[in-house]
């Protein structure tokens, strides 16, 4: 199912991304995320129509079924009225009324037992596929608010300031400042 590549997608994005030191939050590019997001969103209307349409088969056979029991059971009485002189006869006939009546009911009932178990696998796949986009929307909206703005510039300044870092000074180590200022404590 293309939604499910899409999630995968997006679920790489995220897990490939650029972890922040010593935290478990990750650099994402927002907009890539949020392309994604949106066309997973794009994407769930076809997945709903899909189920509707599995719902409306299901209501078609339900109706498929009940005009064969009607037929049936227009068909028991067309046999019973014809069979009514005779008492044995219409005897005989009450009964296998009765057991196509129930057989009919139990068509109807396994019928209806396994289109619903159908309509509620497809509704099952359908709730799973909602629950991992809300989820990975959950996660990247997570993910963009706990990533702090100035992260990369500090990155790219810390870039800048090695490249351009005046060499260290003589004199004892213990002196240069560890965040590297060029400082030197005075004796």
């Amino acid at each position: 199912m293309e939604i499910h590549k899409k999630l995968d997608e997006l679920a790489e994005l995220v897990d490939s991304a650029r972890t922040m030191p010593m935290s478990s939050s990750a650099i994402v590019n927002k907009t890539d995320v949020l392309a994604m997001i949106t066309q997973v969103r794009e994407m769930l209307p076809e997945t709903l129509a899909a189920a509707d349409t599995v719902i409306a088969q299901r209501e078609e056979l339900l109706a498929e079924a009940r005009g064969k029991a009607s037929k049936i059971i227009a068909d028991a009485r067309a046999e019973q009225a014809r069979l009514v002189g005779d008492h044995t006869v219409l005897v005989e006939a009450r009964r296998e009324r009765g057991r196509t009546l129930e057989q009919t009911r139990l068509e109807i009932e396994a019928m209806k037992s396994a289109l619903d178990d159908h309509v509620d696998a497809k509704l099952a796949r359908l709730e799973l596929v909602a629950e991992r986009i809300v989820e990975t929307v959950r996660e990247g909206r997570q993910q963009l608010h706990e990533t702090n703005p100035y992260d990369g510039l500090a990155s790219a300044l810390s870039t800048t300031d090695r490249d351009e870092a005046e060499p260290m000074p003589e004199g004892d180590e213990d002196d240069v400042d560890p965040f590297g200022s060029s400082d030197q404590r005075t004796e």
